[in-house]
């Protein structure tokens, strides 16, 4: 019980962190200062979009032999 206790309290001080997001959000706004034209950004986004379909099921070695 006192384990459980301990892990219990170590787990919910944890950080919770969205490393995936917090990708894209770096993403996002790196792309934002490159352009002001919003037809570009949407095309952008499409194609990351796309990309990211397409590319989703590979693994990093498959992906690094393309």
């Amino acid at each position: 019980m006192q384990s459980s206790q301990q892990a219990l309290s170590t787990v919910t001080k944890l950080p919770c962190v969205n490393d995936c997001a917090e990708r894209g959000v770096a993403l996002i706004e790196k792309f934002n200062s490159t352009t002001k034209d919003e037809s570009q950004k949407q095309y952008l986004l499409q194609v990351v979009e796309q990309h990211r379909k397409t590319f989703s099921k590979l693994t990093s070695h498959e992906l690094a032999n393309i």
